[in-house]
């Protein structure tokens, strides 16, 4: 019983001597690991993709020597334009003279008209060869062709001296508006410089409504409504009876006048192209119930 008590005694103390010779081996493999991984460089990141679309921004110092040009975009000015001062260009202008200036109006209302469309269709000999070549060199310019801005107005600049005829016209109105023309002198002496007024004429109709009156025999109507027929069209009178049918299109037309208290009548005008019809009308009352015309 004594002998079995010291060799499990024995077999006890051998294991704790392998046990604490297997942790302080462990113990040194840890400690070097962690002395390796302190003494190593940290790893340098991977680069992220890029997106599709986007590019890497890199900033860069170019210096180029004092006496190389540097390339011009489109349009710029070349570097032998630079002055003896660092970082300041000689700029080139160039100045344009303004030749002919106008506005377009309408001949009614003497209103703004937008998107006319002016050209010149004559001009001094210089102005016709220049014309001419600027034809040859690039069919789809209109040089002797520009528009009326949103509050009318327009202008050509450069032209030679000489006598000028304009025509004007409004594009996409149909027959709604005529054309007009206008001969005027362009003249580099001339100070201050006159304003051409090109005043287009609607195709319109204007008039007066009257209403019978037993006293008086007629008398103006305020707020009678006239309208074209098939197109709506229409117009109020003013507190005078008068009206304007202003821009419609060309043709024989029909009227219908109506006002509160008189019988509505119809009549039929033909219009032209920037031509205004006059037309006067008289109402006539109605019929008591049941009454005859006297």
């Amino acid at each position: 019983m004594t002998t079995k008590t010291k060799k499990s005694s024995s077999s006890s103390g051998s294991t704790k001597s392998t046990t604490e010779k297997s942790t302080k081996s462990t113990t040194k493999k840890s400690s070097k690991s962690a002395q390796a991984t302190l003494a190593a460089p940290p790893a340098e990141p991977s680069p992220e993709p890029a997106s599709p679309g986007t590019r890497k921004s890199v900033a860069t110092s170019v210096s180029a020597p004092a006496n190389e040009s540097a390339p011009t975009s489109a349009g710029a000015l070349p570097q032998q334009a630079r002055t003896g001062t660092a970082g300041f260009v000689r700029v080139a202008t160039r100045t344009h003279r303004l030749s002919i200036a106008g506005r377009v109006i309408d001949a009614r209302t003497r209103k703004a008209v937008a998107g006319a469309e002016i050209v010149l269709t004559d001009g001094p000999e210089a102005w016709r060869s220049w014309l001419a070549a600027s034809q040859r060199t690039s069919s789809a310019q209109r040089p002797e062709l520009t528009r009326s801005s949103a509050d009318g107005t327009f202008r050509f600049v450069d032209l030679p001296d000489g006598s000028y005829t304009l025509a004007a016209r409004l594009p996409g109105s149909g027959t709604r508006y005529g054309t007009v023309s206008l001969q005027l002198e362009a003249s580099s002496q001339r100070s201050p410089f006159p304003l051409a007024t090109l005043a287009l004429p609607p195709t319109a109709i204007e008039g007066v409504i009257s209403g019978a009156d037993e006293a008086d025999g007629s008398a103006p109507v305020a707020m009678a409504r006239v309208r074209v027929m098939g197109s709506g069209e229409s117009a109020l009178t003013d507190a005078e009876g008068r009206f304007l049918l202003h821009g419609i299109e060309t043709g024989t037309r029909t009227l219908q006048v109506s006002a509160r208290g008189f019988s509505p009548a119809q009549l039929s005008a033909g219009l032209e192209q920037g031509g205004v019809k006059r037309l006067d009308v008289l109402l006539e009352r109605p019929l008591p119930s049941g009454g005859t015309t006297p």
